[in-house]
């Protein structure tokens, strides 16, 4: 059972009593990929992941996004919807940043996610 509100706060005791009314009243919730883009993801999965584990986890690098350039410890997860990377630094309070498999960009020097803006080197990139 789902206890939702709308958006004015009105109607906040509507109960569903189904997944399937709740997710059709939200489309957002619903965020199933066809079997074509699991294969696609998979298969960037395998190109990718072992690099940036071996390469990037536990490393310190310079993370850049816009105007922000800090020198911090990588923390590298993945799963199958793609790359968490959890940044430490004495420079900063602890944060998150993630791309999607297909999003990703590796190489030997550098990780980052195109369209998400951020970016990891182990060279400072103004220096």
């Amino acid at each position: 059972m789902f206890l939702l509100s709308s958006k004015d706060g009105s109607n906040s005791n509507k109960r569903y009593q189904n997944e399937e009314v709740y997710k059709s009243s939200n489309p957002y919730i619903d965020m199933t990929l066809s079997n074509d883009e699991k294969r696609r993801l998979e298969d960037i999965r395998a190109d990718l992941e072992a690099h940036i584990l071996d390469a990037f986890d536990g490393k310190i690098m310079w993370f850049q996004e816009g105007r922000t350039i800090v020198k911090g410890i990588v923390n590298i997860e993945t799963n199958q919807w793609g790359v968490l990377v959890n940044f430490e630094s004495d420079m900063i309070e602890p944060f998150t940043v993630s791309g999607r498999w297909d999003v990703i960009i590796a190489h030997n020097n550098y990780l980052g996610a195109q369209y998400c803006g951020w970016s990891l080197e182990f060279e400072c990139p103004f220096y």
